[in-house]
């Protein structure tokens, strides 16, 4: 975390405020700027309906509360103080409002903190369903590890705007908006009453919090990498003679890897069985070269360094999806079946309601008895009563919303999983029909080979080559001397020597009517080369063999004019 200097002030501005968790330094006039802005939140809070500052929405408030709660004491504790909580509550949860205030994704934050928000955020929907032991929890642990503040607020029985800002204050003049929050809150558990002028309050850590959400997902980063993938894996089949020399090549990173696991204890593949997003040495190389080239621009990579960055890629796609299928698994475990979306296409066979089925009548447990509608008693129907029931609807409603705010936000990264997943698709679906086409091909060479044929062409020679003269025709392969006869036929063809390394131009191949390959001299590397190049631009090709010219020519006619 980069640190503030001194003097750093709190006002209010776009892109200045200090970290979360961090107390605001403020010289005079920053500080000055800070209570205007106080000030405007104040005469907006004035200008709300009485319902709405009857009921403010302490929605950032909790969450700033629950993100900052935990000291480093409280943290050596946690695995104590989550596992009583399960103790007394796990059987209500079910039966709890599921809000998530802080966010538990894989991608923003380290598995031990995944485990502290869990808990966190079930421990705040117990206190808002009603949990009696969950709110002492809370009270505890504040009591326990704040102690120097539950001194002070023990002595409140209401709280005031001006008491708020001298307890969130220090000695210099600066405040912390995390104590602020703390405070808030759990003067809400003690049943400490908090005055309409501290409304305003709650204004000001919806604009802290908006200003530090923590989604920091980078999605235009992700979208310009996602936008070259495709490329990126044509340009990987290129670079690489097959995907034999890419499993060749990567086997030595592999070994040292295993080796890496087996010094730490860990079984050989242990990468590999972490890795559920692998998809075959073409997908990494190619998602390592998308990601290599958004990092490193105008630079031109070797077959072994992407070798090496691939197999760091493994290294870190094999920690990510272990730590996203924990994140799943206690989704799953802690929320249930709306914990997921997996259960909705494939239903799950386990129904906890059928365990106790069959068990002899004496062990189950006695029904109780339906309770009785009571008649409303006097006070059920007071002013004081009603306006109570009012303001636990409306809060509830406050928490609904942002369940759902939650919910949008996991979907649109549902949806640049998805994404990636449909280029993949369209990938793999090029791919196959470029295969279809080659092997059309070869069928029709191989069918020229084995059959004779029977229908002699009657056209002159010199007609054929007043027909494919003005062709754009490239020849790959050929002993040298074939190619010098066919230069002097037709001069104004591209002729590629298949025994010289390199990569055909792909400026010549968009214009070409046609590609044929030598088969009788070319080796499967070099094919494999030049073919990804042509299957790539969607360009025609088919087949040639032998070394009589003329036949070359019928051939070429029958396919290009029949």
């Amino acid at each position: 975390m980069k640190k503030i200097p001194k003097g750093y002030g709190i006002p209010l501005r776009e892109n200045k405020l200090p970290t979360p968790g961090e107390i605001f330094e403020a010289d005079f006039d920053e500080r000055s700027d800070f209570f205007k802005h106080l000030m405007s939140l104040k005469m907006k809070d004035a200008m709300m309906s009485d319902d709405d500052r009857t009921s403010p929405d302490t929605f950032a408030c909790d969450k700033i509360f629950l993100d900052h709660f935990i000291t480093d004491r409280m943290e050596d504790d946690f695995s104590l103080i989550a596992r009583d909580f399960l103790i007394h509550e796990y059987p209500n949860i079910k039966d709890h409002e599921m809000v998530r205030y802080l966010d538990t994704s894989a991608n923003n934050q380290w598995p031990d903190r995944i485990f502290e928000r869990y808990i966190l955020n079930l421990m705040m929907n117990a206190v808002n369903s009603g949990s009696v032991y969950t709110k002492n929890l809370f009270l505890y642990l504040h009591k326990t590890y704040y102690d120097k503040e539950y001194k002070q607020l023990k002595r409140f029985s209401k709280l005031s705007g001006s008491e708020l800002l001298a307890l969130a204050s220090r000695r210099d003049g600066s405040m912390s908006p995390v104590v602020m929050a703390r405070v808030l809150a759990i003067s809400r558990m003690y049943g400490i009453e908090i005055n309409l002028d501290c409304n305003f309050m709650y204004l000001f850590l919806e604009d802290y919090s908006e200003n530090f959400d923590e989604d920091k997902m980078d999605w235009k980063f992700i979208d310009e990498v996602t936008d070259t993938y495709r490329d990126c894996f044509e340009e990987v089949q290129q670079i690489f003679d097959s995907e034999d020399e890419m499993y060749d090549m990567y086997e030595k990173c592999d070994r040292f890897m295993a080796n890496l696991l087996r010094t730490e204890g860990f079984p050989e593949d242990y990468v590999m069985l972490c890795d559920d997003n692998d998809d075959g040495i073409v997908a990494r190389l190619g998602r390592s070269l998308a990601v290599l080239k958004k990092t490193y621009k105008n630079r031109t990579f070797t077959k072994e360094e992407l070798i090496l960055y691939a197999a760091i890629y493994q290294g870190v796609s094999a920690l990510l999806a272990s730590t996203e299928n924990m994140e799943c698994r206690m989704d799953e475990v802690l929320y249930g079946e709306k914990g997921t979306d997996y259960f909705e296409n494939f239903p799950p066979l386990f129904h906890p309601e059928d365990v106790a089925k069959g068990r002899p009548e004496s062990v189950n447990a006695p029904k109780k008895p339906a309770d009785s509608k009571k008649e409303k008693s006097d006070e059920d129907e007071s002013p004081r009563y009603k306006e109570e029931t009012l303001i636990a609807e409306i809060d509830s409603l406050h928490r609904k919303i942002h369940e759902q705010e939650g919910k949008i936000k996991e979907l649109r990264s549902e949806i640049t999983d998805k994404r990636k997943m449909s280029e993949e698709i369209i990938r793999l679906r090029d791919q196959l029909e470029a295969q279809q086409k080659e092997l059309s091909a070869l069928r029709e060479h191989v069918y020229n080979l084995t059959e004779e044929d029977e229908v002699k062409e009657t056209v002159s020679v010199d007609k054929l080559k007043e027909y494919l003269s003005p062709l754009r025709i490239i020849i790959v392969g050929g002993h040298k001397n074939w190619r010098q006869k066919m230069k002097q036929e037709f001069p104004d063809w591209t002729y590629i020597d298949a025994t010289v390394s390199g990569t055909m131009e792909t400026s010549v191949v968009d214009k070409a009517d046609r590609v044929y390959f030598f088969t009788d001299t070319i080796s499967h590397s070099t094919y494999f080369k030049y073919m990804n190049v042509v299957k790539e631009r969607n360009v025609d090709f088919g087949y040639i063999h032998g070394v009589n010219i003329e036949n070359n020519m019928r051939q070429m006619y029958r396919e290009l004019y029949k």
